[in-house]
């Protein structure tokens, strides 16, 4: 196995070996993150037409693992208004909102069975899709007792 340079020896390259050499360090890097997100992608394949058919497609290429977290996995929308379709159709097909952190950006953690996705979004945008699920929900008709 060839040693691997540091980056200070990669920088004192040509450009074009330079280019070369970083590429198959990411290359590297995203496939030992596709190996860790194995077990969740396979929890997550069942409900890929359901998200679809809820407004949302999700890519692999817009997934990430969560360090330290078992089962769980990062989506990241490649726009931001798609963050509202993905959490709208994540709510949809029966994922709910476990956590979320404070601040004009949050993590918003869903969960459904041992699946969790973290999704970052805009506050305003969070408030959006509650909004959206709230009014889409049945009411109980008036005058129902439990």
């Amino acid at each position: 196995m060839a040693k691997q340079l540091s980056l200070k020896e990669i920088l004192a390259l040509p450009l074009h070996k330079q280019a070369l050499v970083l590429e198959e360090r990411r290359s590297i890097a995203r496939l030992r993150e596709i190996k860790q997100m194995a077990a969740s992608l396979a929890l997550l394949e069942p409900l890929q037409e359901q998200i679809k058919a809820a407004g949302h497609t999700i890519n692999a290429d817009s997934t990430a693992p969560v360090f330290g977290k078992r089962q769980t996995i990062q989506i990241l929308p490649h726009f931001i208004y798609a963050e509202v379709a993905l959490a709208k159709a994540l709510l949809t097909v029966g994922f709910e909102i476990i956590d979320r952190n404070s601040g004009p950006f949050r993590t918003v953690v869903f969960k459904k069975g041992r699946l969790t996705i973290q999704v970052l979004m805009s506050e305003k945008h969070l408030e959006k899709v509650e909004h959206a699920v709230a009014a889409e929900a049945p009411q109980e008709p008036a005058g129902a007792t439990v």
